[in-house]
C-alpha cells in the first residue's frame, strides 16, 4: 500500500493516491505485467519475487512527481494467517518457495524496512500467534521514517489479530502485540461493540485505522465513521472502483464542508 502521510491536505493526499495508482498502470505494462485489479481495485499481477512489489511501487512513486520518504509512504498488509501452517508453526512463502519460522519473517520484514519508507505493517505474523507478535514488538527495527501524524515510528497494525474485538484487543494490550487496530464495523457486528473498541483502543494509545472489506457496496458510511472517531488512518483500497471510489469521494466531501474544522 502507498500511505500519503507527508502531504497535509486530504485533498492532496487523495489526488496522490490516484496519480500514483495509475502511473504503477503504466509501470506494470512496461514490465509485461498484468493490470487487472483484484476485489479490492489494486493491481494484481504475478511477480517472481514479493520484493519486487515495492520496487515497482517506488518506479510508479517517482514516475507521478512524488518522493517516497517524505511525501510517499509504504505499507504492507501481509494477512500473515493466510500462509501460516499451524502444524509446523511455520509461514509458506510460495514466491520464495521456501517455509519459515516467525523470527525469519520478522528478519525479512526487518530487510524490507532497511531498503523502503515502509511505516506500516499490518497482520505480519498469524493472528493466533501471540509468541510470533510478541517476538516481533521485539526483534522488529523501527522505520528510517517517522509518520507525521503519530509517535510510533512503525505501525504494527493488528486486523485478523484483533478483528474489532474488544476481548481480543484486551489480549493483545495485556501481551503488548500491536500499536495499531484495524476497525471495521461489519466485522463485529454493531456500533456499540465497534464504539467500545475504539474507545479501548484510544486509552491504550493505539492508533486508529477504519478500513472497508474485501467484499464491499457503495455505502459511504465508513469514511463519515472516521471522521467522527477522529481516525488516523484510513483504507480503503485502490481509488479505481465505485465501491472504492465512493467512500474516497465522501471524505471530500466532508473536507470540503465550511463547517468541517479539523
Amino acid at each position: 500500500m502507498i500511505i500519503p502521510a507527508g502531504l497535509k491536505k486530504y485533498s492532496d493526499q487523495l489526488r496522490a493516491g490516484s496519480e500514483i495508482f495509475h502511473s504503477l498502470g503504466v509501470v506494470l505494462k512496461k514490465n509485461n505485467l498484468d493490470t487487472d485489479v483484484g476485489n479490492e481495485g489494486g493491481y494484481a499481477c504475478n511477480v517472481k519475487k514479493t520484493e519486487k512489489i515495492f520496487d515497482l511501487i517506488m518506479e510508479a512513486i517517482k514516475l507521478a512527481g512524488y518522493k517516497a520518504g517524505k511525501e510517499i509512504f509504504l505499507g504492507l498488509d501481509a494477512g500473515a494467517s493466510e500462509f501460516y501452517d499451524k502444524k509446523s508453526k511455520k509461514y509458506n512463502l510460495k514466491l520464495e518457495q521456501k517455509k519459515i519460522n516467525a523470527e525469519k519473517l520478522i528478519n525479512l520484514y526487518n530487510s524490507w524496512l532497511a531498503k523502503y519508507p515502509i511505516i506500516s505493517l499490518e497482520d505480519p505474523l498469524a493472528e493466533d500467534d501471540f509468541s510470533g507478535w510478541q517476538l516481533l514488538s521485539k526483534k522488529i527495527k523501527k522505520s528510517n521514517y517517522t509518520l507525521p501524524i503519530t509517535h510510533y515510528t512503525l505501525l504494527l497494525v493488528g486486523d485478523d489479530l484483533f478483528t474489532t474485538n474488544t476481548e481480543r484487543l484486551k489480549n493483545g494490550i495485556e501481551k503488548n502485540l500491536a500499536n495499531a487496530v484495524i476497525v471495521k464495523p461489519n466485522q463485529i457486528g454493531t456500533l456499540t461493540e465497534t464504539f467500545n473498541f475504539i474507545k479501548l483502543a484510544k486509552e491504550n494509545n493505539y492508533k486508529i485505522v477504519v478500513s472497508h472489506r474485501s467484499g464491499e457496496t457503495n455505502d459511504d458510511f465508513i469514511a463519515d465513521l472516521a471522521v467522527a472517531v477522529n481516525a488516523d488512518l484510513v483504507k480503503f483500497g485502490a481509488p479505481s472502483r465505485g465501491e472504492r471510489v465512493a467512500k474516497y469521494n465522501r471524505l471530500l466531501a466532508i473536507s470540503n464542508d465550511p463547517e468541517f474544522k479539523n
